[in-house]
């Protein structure tokens, strides 16, 4: 079992999972385009080499959308995962699973906690040495999270900066809950046009 497995919530997996699935996350549709947006904006704004939207899964963490890197078998881009997913322990994103809604995982510095000197994403690809995570609470569960990261050390995000990253993951929430409408508007319709 990985080190970081004692920071998972499984008592919210449940509720994760239908949350999830209410809101289609994990079947594309035209949404996603904005998913992306937001996530590259996340990169330019942390200044980062690359950002990330991720969800979480009973025992996965699954990324939605990603800039700067993508799995090994599409391209020679940074390899984050063979696949777009890793079980949820070796994520340093699930350090943010327990954190307020308004409280960022800065790590300047992954060589520097003892938790992360051995994790896979540290030692290996995509060899993260920086990260900034914003936790996604939706209907109070944290259901994924807003990242950036670098293969370099940095020093602390600035007051700007943090603002900004704050915002575009409010934007993101926007962008879940106009998902969700949709498709109860399109359920609905589906009702009573049989």
């Amino acid at each position: 079992m990985s080190i970081l497995s004692h920071s998972i919530d499984y008592e919210n997996a449940i509720k994760r999972k239908e949350i999830i699935d209410s809101l289609h996350l994990l079947t594309t549709t035209d949404e996603d385009k904005h998913l992306q947006d937001i996530t590259t904006s996340v990169a330019f704004t942390a200044n980062c080499t690359m950002a990330y939207f991720s969800l979480f899964t009973d025992n996965k963490q699954i990324i939605k959308s990603s800039f700067g890197f993508v799995p090994a078998r599409f391209g020679n881009n940074i390899p984050l995962f063979d696949s777009l997913s890793c079980e949820l322990g070796d994520s340093i994103c699930c350090l943010t699973m327990k954190l307020s809604p308004d409280e960022p995982l800065i790590i300047l510095d992954t060589h520097q906690r003892s938790e992360l000197i051995s994790n896979r994403f540290v030692v290996g690809p995509p060899y993260l040495r920086y990260y900034v995570g914003l936790p996604i609470k939706y209907k109070g569960v944290n259901i994924g999270t807003l990242c950036a990261g670098d293969t370099s050390p940095k020093s602390q995000p600035s007051y700007h900066t943090m603002t900004s990253l704050h915002l575009l993951k409010n934007k993101l929430i926007d962008v879940l809950i106009d998902r969700e409408q949709k498709h109860k508007s399109k359920k609905w319709f589906n009702i009573f046009n049989f």
